[in-house]
């Protein structure tokens, strides 16, 4: 799939310019073509189709909405293209609307809903276009619209719950921070301008309270900026599949998040593939387009390799164990699941299992997060107020 600039003049004479995915300049031509609108010029870009992230305008819930009412309408054996536009009538969206009209134009032209969602491929995930494929050829569209959405739901309910059970450790820490910037930036400077008039010596953890409070005074702002600088690096450094790769096995290591992070990939993976076999997606194909949504890179290259010994002959269970690609208790299942033909409904309760597991582990360690940052905190903010109160200690104690 490639990125294509276009120029044209619509239907109503107005230049369009714009960019289009397409598998050549022929296709992008056709869907164009597809609109009535006629083509000024149209070259292909540097820039390649991005297909593995949703744009801002439209949400995974909304994809999910999408899909279930298509779902419903085809099962109440209404047409695609008269179930497309009964959506495209019914949606507030314009964008939304001009989506639903893109995959319009391909299914009016004979092409399958797949092959139309295609054309609007920069809103969906790899393997919702294999899933609704399979579906198409299955001839059970419906139920398999049906499973894309609740698969959806599913996986953006799981991670909805991880994100929310972070929130709180992540509000503590930067309220913390705070509390500790202030104190030491706004009240200890003043308390040292009137330890600063007497000829008191200070005691040396007051010593060190004030030049961490000068220091964070003067340089706020240079910290401010290199913070951020590095924060930017980072984040383009981990774009390198190398550097990234690096990074993912440093996690691995560490306790606790390195277990979680490895999990709640093999549970993204595991859903995906259950879903692809599920709908008649050949096991190599369903691999290769699971691998896809895995984040975690050790894990993502164990998964590419044992799909090229699934495709030269060896079985999943065989496979996958070879390179650890999953955690233990998944390899379980899956061998179960492949030699009693119930892969999809074996891995199913694999993931289920997984996520209350991982749910519990979050919550566990919330709790011993917890109150180890409110000792912390407690701690910084009780070393401030001493550094401050000993020397009045002294004065009181000195002899008059």
């Amino acid at each position: 799939m490639a990125v294509f600039k276009f120029s044209a003049i619509d239907d109503l004479g107005k230049t369009q310019k714009g960019t289009l995915n397409a598998e050549s300049v022929k296709e992008a031509k056709r869907q164009l073509k597809g609109k009535k609108w006629h083509i000024v010029s149209i070259k292909k870009s540097k820039n390649k189709a991005s297909k593995q992230s949703f744009k801002k305008q439209f949400s995974i819930v909304e994809v999910a909405i999408f899909f279930r009412q298509l779902s419903s309408l085809i099962e109440a054996a209404i047409p695609i293209d008269e179930a497309l536009s009964t959506i495209k009538h019914n949606t507030s969206s314009s964008k939304f609307k001009n989506m639903i009209g893109e995959i319009l134009d391909e299914i009016t032209q004979g092409q399958t809903l797949a092959y139309g969602l295609k054309a609007c491929s920069h809103h969906f995930l790899d393997y919702h276009l294999e899933t609704i494929s399979a579906g198409e050829s299955g001839s059970n569209l419906a139920l398999v619209l049906d499973k894309l959405a609740t698969d959806i739901e599913k996986q953006h309910k799981f991670s909805g719950k991880i994100k929310k059970a972070l929130i709180y450790p992540v509000t503590v820490v930067i309220i913390s921070l705070l509390i500790v910037g202030f104190l030491l930036v706004s009240v200890v400077p003043e308390i040292a301008a009137v330890f600063s008039n007497n000829d008191q010596q200070l005691p040396p953890l007051t010593v060190a309270v004030i030049s961490t409070s000068d220091f964070l005074s003067e340089y706020f702002k240079v910290i401010f900026v290199v913070l951020l600088g590095i924060f930017f690096w980072l984040k383009i450094l981990l774009k390198q599949p190398k550097i990234k790769y690096i990074f993912d096995v440093f996690l691995s290591k560490l306790p606790i998040i390195g277990k979680l992070i490895f999990n709640a990939n093999a549970v993204r993976f595991s859903r995906t593939l259950s879903l692809l076999y599920a709908s008649g997606t050949p096991i190599e194909q369903a691999l290769k387009h699971s691998a896809l949504v895995v984040n975690f890179l050790p894990m993502k290259r164990a998964i590419e390799r044992a799909t090229k010994r699934v495709n030269e002959g060896s079985n999943l269970y065989t496979s996958l164990s070879k390179y650890n690609a999953l955690p233990q208790m998944f390899l379980y299942m899956l061998a179960s699941g492949e030699n009693t033909a119930r892969l999809s409904e074996m891995l199913d309760k694999a993931c289920e299992n997984q996520e209350y597991e991982i749910e519990y582990q979050v919550g566990k360690m919330i709790n011993i997060f917890e109150p180890l940052m409110t000792v912390i905190t407690g701690g910084m903010v009780l070393t401030i107020v001493l550094a401050i109160l000993l020397p009045i200690f002294e004065i009181n104690t000195m002899p008059v």
